[in-house]
């Protein structure tokens, strides 16, 4: 099982899914193009995936995603992946940060465990 995180040190786009990565912060770029409006889903990801979701952001993240509650643990579906699954996770904005620690990561499940 491979799981990455991408925490928002890199300051250049990721054009091809429509995220722009700045310090410490994972944002959605505005639409450029009709066809793009699918990319970010409003639907949540089942039970199983979202509680896995949560529990690896607070055993792999720092700062306040370890003592982050998980009926505020933000996600969402990102879709354009053909063999990985994406998802925005976030903490919520009442949440003040503890230190340095990213606000939004970019979690990609891909190989074993989506089999």
């Amino acid at each position: 099982m491979k799981t990455k995180f991408i925490n928002g040190v890199s300051s250049s786009p990721s054009m091809s899914l429509g995220l722009l990565v700045t310090e410490n912060v994972l944002q959605v770029q505005p639409d450029t193009q009709e066809d793009c409006k699918e990319l970010v889903r409003p639907d949540q990801p089942d039970l199983d995936t979202r509680r896995k979701a949560y529990l690896w952001c607070r055993e792999f993240l720092h700062g306040a995603w370890k003592n982050l509650a998980e009926e505020d643990f933000q996600i969402t579906i990102i879709r354009g992946g053909l063999s990985n699954k994406l998802f925005l996770c976030s903490l919520p904005d009442s949440l003040d940060s503890v230190g340095d620690e990213p606000r939004s990561i970019l979690l990609r499940l891909y190989g074993a465990i989506l089999q």
